[in-house]
């Protein structure tokens, strides 16, 4: 999925964004970093890594604005595990969160840091903008843009999301946001980045990760993610935290 109806991203302002690629250097997925027990790890979207795909065919790259220009923050990992949520159904889209692990230590800098994950229900969040990026389509059928996007949409609550969807959403796993008049979501190519709230301290917290949709950016069809807290115990395990 990429954000439509946003703007370029000030460089590093989004110190927690992953971009996934595949052995052959295409950008195809976005992350989150977090911190588990051994060091920082990736949130992503199952249905990003959950098809077969090899640990050994993956990179993630850290620090990175431009998909063509090299920047000096950006660094590149070799993934060496991919961990799906063991529910994660691709019919549904339920559970879908994946972790990968990297070979080597991924370094904190100033321009590369993780985000926190939350500590409460993701309806105390409901109502407040928040934060989509990634380097998905800026309109729906197009191709992604170069720099990374970024845009404010509004995190719905469970009831509203269940209105606009019925039975494909799943208010157990999902949360959704968006613009209540359309023009701003995230598309194809931005599956399994953030979707970043903000605490009281203006802290980012990884409320969501981004998951499916109707189109983009379609005014009665919001951004659905996986909800990051209904799963944090499996999340937790998995960290080792």
């Amino acid at each position: 999925m990429s954000i439509v109806g946003g703007t370029d991203a000030y460089e590093n302002s989004v110190p927690w964004q992953v971009s996934i690629k595949s052995s052959d250097y295409n950008h195809f997925c976005g992350g989150s970093l977090v911190k588990g027990k051994n060091g920082l790890a990736v949130v992503t979207a199952a249905h990003c890594v959950s098809d077969g795909t090899q640990a050994s065919s993956i990179q993630v790259v850290v620090g990175r604005h431009s998909l063509t220009q090299q920047s000096a923050s950006e660094k590149t990992y070799q993934v060496s595990e991919i961990k799906n949520h063991p529910q994660y159904n691709s019919d549904t889209m339920d559970n879908d969160i994946a972790v990968l692990f990297v070979q080597g230590e991924i370094s904190e800098t100033e321009e590369v840091g993780p985000i926190q994950l939350p500590k409460e229900d993701s309806s105390v969040f409901n109502g407040q903008e928040c934060l989509i990026s990634g380097w998905g389509a800026l309109k729906e059928g197009e191709e992604g843009p170069d720099n990374l996007q970024e845009a404010w949409v509004d995190l719905f609550s469970n009831a509203l999301c269940y209105g606009k969807y019925n039975d494909e959403f799943n208010r157990n796993v999902m949360i959704c946001g968006g613009k209540e008049e359309g023009g701003v979501d995230s598309c194809q190519g931005d599956s399994g980045g953030p979707f970043a709230c903000f605490d009281d301290d203006w802290d980012p917290i990884l409320v969501g990760v981004t998951s499916w949709g109707e189109g983009c950016a379609r005014a009665d069809k919001p951004g659905v993610y996986a909800d990051v807290y209904k799963l944090k115990s499996w999340l937790n395990g998995v960290l080792g935290l």
